[in-house]
């Protein structure tokens, strides 16, 4: 269940941001449900008559929980190896 007032603040923020600048935005977010975490990537396009005229705005969520992880322990790594290889030098 994603019920979660900053999400929804995030989401009306958006919303008016996108019919405002008439621009695509995405963002990542941290959604929590009662079984724990996931990741997802929302991305707010406008949509346009051929007119032009903006009528309406898209919304595509994407799970990228294992994205997330994966940057994560990439991350772990590198400072693990940064510090091996500072300590070495000394």
């Amino acid at each position: 269940r994603y019920d979660d007032p900053n999400l929804r603040q995030t989401f009306t923020t958006t919303f008016q941001k996108v019919v405002e600048t008439r621009q695509e935005i995405v963002h990542q977010n941290e959604v929590h449900q009662t079984k724990g975490s996931i990741w997802v990537e929302v991305k707010y396009t406008p949509v346009f008559s051929k007119n032009g005229h903006l009528i309406g705005v898209s919304f595509n969520s994407t799970d990228i929980t294992s994205e997330k992880i994966a940057e994560k322990k990439l991350q772990e790594e590198e400072e693990k190896y940064r510090l091996l290889f500072e300590n070495s030098a000394e």
